[in-house]
């Protein structure tokens, strides 16, 4: 019995079902959103989403951050307080895959409101099309988004 035990186990774990990595670890294997992890290190939250969730991640691709004026980049990203500001904006409770987005309001870890639109498999968030979903990690799932977001107050 335990032989079949070992072997159900080794088969989860060869298929990649039994495991996956953290947020922090599956955003920093995907080279579209390099510098959305860079701002999560700037602002020290590699901790909260390593071992806390679950969540869902809104990441901004780098040729979103490459559409900014180097100016708003530059505020969004020049110390660990406007980056953790920017960085919960971007992070909702709860994982919430494609096909579970609802449309309408949600609130941010930031404490802000962001608006969610679903038809038809085409999601976005304040206007920011999802251009990559359902990246999942154990505690949460993050979708790439083409824009930088930013939510009514």
């Amino acid at each position: 019995m335990k032989t079949k035990h070992l072997l159900v186990a080794l088969v989860l774990t060869a298929s990649g079902s039994a495991f996956a990595d953290d947020l922090v670890k599956t955003a920093e294997r995907s080279p579209e959103i390099r510098t959305f992890v860079d701002a999560i290190n700037l602002a020290g939250l590699n901790d909260t989403f390593r071992n806390k969730g679950p969540f869902t991640i809104f990441a901004p691709s780098d040729s979103a951050f490459a559409r900014l004026s180097p100016d708003v980049k530059k505020s969004l990203l020049s110390n660990k307080e406007n980056a953790t500001k920017f960085v919960s904006d971007h992070i909702v409770p709860g994982k919430m895959v494609v096909t579970e987005i609802k449309p309408g309001k949600t609130q941010t870890i930031e404490g802000n409101t962001i608006s969610l639109q679903s038809d038809n498999g085409l999601v976005k968030v304040e206007g920011a099309s999802v251009i990559q979903s359902d990246i999942v990690a154990d505690n949460g799932v993050i979708h790439i988004v083409d824009t930088v977001v930013v939510p009514a107050k």
